[in-house]
């Protein structure tokens, strides 16, 4: 179980604010999938998506 699984979004940004490090890793856990899937369809190159995410 992660340690900020059950928390919400707005949260995070909070703890991120306040110098929390691994909220910062929650969010990006959260939306990197995502981000990735976008930027893939929008490069049309892998390499690259990966990349950007990064």
């Amino acid at each position: 179980m992660r340690l900020f699984e059950n928390i919400d979004d707005s949260e995070l940004v909070r703890k991120i604010n306040s110098g929390e490090k691994r909220a910062y890793q929650e969010l990006f856990e959260r939306y990197a999938p995502r981000i990735f899937q976008f930027a893939k369809s929008y490069l049309k190159n892998k390499p690259d998506a990966e990349e950007l995410v990064q």
